[in-house]
């Protein structure tokens, strides 16, 4: 048994050395802030709060926000009238960045489909779409096909559900 210990102790100190040769780096991370319309960009009520979180989340897990980006636009609309969102997402894929920190699921989109086709796509190639508020599950297990589906319906749901009133408070005031 001592030679097991030994070549169990060489081991252990390999390992110490190849760590201290070649610290792990800190995860590389773009922030995502969006509000709605620039009226309330304007009136800065969302973005910096949405940033400020985001930046202390990283920090507190110790991962690089190496971008950050900002819209004052629908997630609902189409993702061609999102610029930013856009280059975001080019950014990302050339840069190799392995997550993008949002404050929730509905900033980054309120398509259902669309955003669960876009984060799977994402997750694919290695990045990860990390929500600060929104439950976190693991995609590839039943629960997590269902945590996921369930939030981004619900996202999309609240947005129609806000047209829907905007709408009608629309038509009453004419």
């Amino acid at each position: 048994m001592p030679a097991a210990n030994s070549l169990l102790e060489e081991l252990t100190s390999v390992n110490a050395n190849i760590a201290a040769t070649f610290p792990a780096q800190p995860a590389k991370a773009f922030a995502w802030a969006r509000v709605p319309t620039s009226m309330q960009e304007e009136r800065g009520l969302s973005i910096p709060e949405q940033l400020r979180e985001i930046r202390e989340y990283a920090h507190t897990r110790k991962i690089e926000i190496v971008a950050e980006f900002k819209e004052a636009e629908s997630a609902f609309q189409q993702r061609a009238k999102r610029p930013e969102f856009e280059r975001m997402l080019a950014r990302a894929k050339a840069e190799h960045v392995s997550m993008i920190l949002v404050h929730d699921f509905s900033r980054f989109s309120r398509d259902s489909l669309g955003a669960k086709t876009l984060v799977r796509q994402l997750r694919r190639i290695g990045i990860k779409v990390v929500s600060l508020n929104d439950p976190e599950a693991d995609p590839e297990t039943v629960a997590g096909v269902y945590l996921e589906a369930i939030t981004f319906a619900k996202n999309e749901a609240f947005s129609r559900e806000i047209a829907f009133h905007t709408r009608k408070g629309c038509r009453a005031n004419v």
